[in-house]
């Protein structure tokens, strides 16, 4: 059996975090261990890629559901004798519990166990209207980052988060897990959008979260001063048929609803021909893409603590105000109206703000920065006493 200084270990072989894992294991020879049962219908290529030399796999206890499982964390231990484990820190991961509170218990007793690095957020931001889930959550990530050997954020400012909560703790940050040189390539792509006119985009999966149906129903509104709009959602999910349904007689005109769409030449083409990528609710990898496509995103501003206000996932950071994007308070449709329509009224609006859109992807967003910060900490920690 072969003995792996260190493993990467993840619930699932997710496509987008392919060029990620397979990036390290090419330039450290470090594999991914993934679940090889992980529930079907969910996102994971590990069939695709069960063979390759990067990915390891074991059978993980999943109950219920895709989120909540036991990680067979002592077994991969005694299997492969890493030195380092770099896991993902999901709450409802026994993994995280185990490296919290029994890790230390058996390292008091001599046991001889690899150094943890774990990978997750920051400042758990659906919990900011809930003070007592907050605080927990600020408890668990303080003991966390005392039992772990180091803790790699999603984002800076989730890192300068995580520093302040505990200043000893060994912390660093990846600020994105796609990789954007195929988007690069394909910005230019002949966008074949009419002339007249506003194309609006929302990419990802349609649930709740995403609001695509509060979209759907504030597009009369915009047509009342740009008749000419046109907004396109590109996503799968079971609610795909409600979606359009409720765009009626629109469906196809001024309404166009694609399903899922995973060619990158395909998606181009939507964020090429588009002047604004829009977030009603919350921001996903979506922004990474049309940062990517210098494609301007607006969407509501992040921590904002009223009820309304959307839950976002890390990628929001990369939404600049005035620079990437604009970020709307309140948090409310008439805000965002207003906003949308003045954007919309700016002439080329892509074109004034694309430029600064390459210059910040290609400084902040590339997957050779992401392989080479999650190198960076891996090292830090193997050589820490």
């Amino acid at each position: 059996m072969a003995h792996y200084d260190v493993i990467l270990i993840n619930r699932s072989l997710s496509h987008f975090r392919v060029p990620l894992f397979k990036g390290v294991f090419q330039q450290q020879g470090w594999p991914v261990l993934v679940a090889g049962n992980f529930p079907q219908g969910q996102d994971s290529d590990v069939e695709k890629y069960a063979n390759e030399d990067w990915v390891l796999t074991e059978d993980f206890c999943f109950f219920n559901n895709a989120n909540t499982c036991h990680v067979p964390l002592f077994k991969i231990i005694k299997k492969y004798h890493p030195k380092v484990l770099v896991i993902e820190a999901g709450t409802r991961m026994t993994s995280t519990w185990l490296v919290a509170f029994v890790f230390p218990i058996l390292r008091l007793f001599g046991w001889r166990l690899p150094k943890v690095i774990l990978w997750g957020h920051g400042r758990q931001i659906s919990f900011l209207n809930s003070s007592l889930k907050l605080k927990l959550s600020v408890i668990l990530k303080k003991i966390l980052l005392k039992s772990s050997d180091g803790y790699l954020a999603y984002t800076q400012p989730d890192a300068a988060y995580l520093k302040q909560l505990c200043p000893t703790a060994v912390v660093d940050h990846f600020n994105n897990t796609i990789d954007i040189a195929p988007m690069l390539k394909l910005r230019d792509l002949e966008a074949h959008k009419k002339e007249d006119a506003k194309h609006i985009l929302m990419v990802g999966r349609i649930t709740d979260d995403k609001r695509f149906d509060d979209a759907i129903r504030m597009m009369p509104q915009i047509w009342q001063r740009h008749p000419s709009a046109e907004l396109t959602i590109v996503g799968g999910g079971d609610q795909l048929p409600a979606i359009k349904t409720l765009a009626g007689d629109e469906l196809d005109k001024r309404i166009h609803i694609t399903g899922a769409v995973y060619k990158e030449q395909d998606l181009a083409a939507y964020y090429n021909r588009s002047q604004i990528f829009w977030l009603l609710g919350a921001a996903g990898l979506g922004v990474n893409h049309a940062i990517a496509y210098g494609l301007p995103v607006l969407a509501f501003k992040p921590n904002d603590t009223s009820v309304e206000a959307p839950r976002h996932h890390p990628e929001i950071t990369y939404v600049v105000d005035g620079k990437t994007g604009w970020l709307v308070q309140p948090a409310t449709e008439s805000a965002m109206l207003d906003k949308l329509l003045e954007v919309l009224e700016k002439p080329s609006v892509k074109e004034i703000i694309g430029a600064p859109l390459y210059a910040y992807a290609e400084k902040h967003l590339t997957m050779e920065d992401t392989i080479q910060r999650v190198i960076n900490i891996v090292e830090r920690v193997e050589h820490s006493s």
